[in-house]
């Protein structure tokens, strides 16, 4: 990045992950607001992380907002929407917690058509 004479989003988006991940979140807060213009509501999803991390909720709540109006599979399938970077497991897990901190509501377990038995 300090390299960079025209530092790409993704960049600063894939920095603010690695930080959230390893628990600097001042340095991830700063990535992530850097790397927010990331394509598909990713940049604005790892700033809803980060800043759900942080504490400050009102950030955090429209970058979700935002990340979702960019990307609606985000609210529907917050697993699959991680997944075009084949990120493991465990990442995915500790994201969609931070989504979840950053106010995702699970979707609705689909209920069966007719439950008879």
């Amino acid at each position: 990045i300090d390299r960079s004479i025209s530092v790409p989003s993704w960049y600063q988006a894939t920095l603010a992950v690695g930080l959230y991940l390893d628990g600097q979140t001042g340095p991830a807060r700063a990535a992530a607001a850097a790397g927010k213009g990331m394509c598909c509501g990713v940049g604005y999803a790892i700033l809803a992380v980060t800043e759900a991390e942080a504490g400050d909720l009102t950030v955090a709540q429209a970058a979700l907002a935002e990340a979702e109006r960019q990307a609606p599979i985000l609210a529907r399938e917050p697993a699959a929407f991680w997944g075009a970077f084949r990120p493991t497991a465990d990442v995915v897990e500790r994201l969609n917690l931070g989504l979840a901190k950053a106010g995702l509501r699970p979707p609705p377990v689909p209920v069966a058509a007719n439950p008879r038995s």
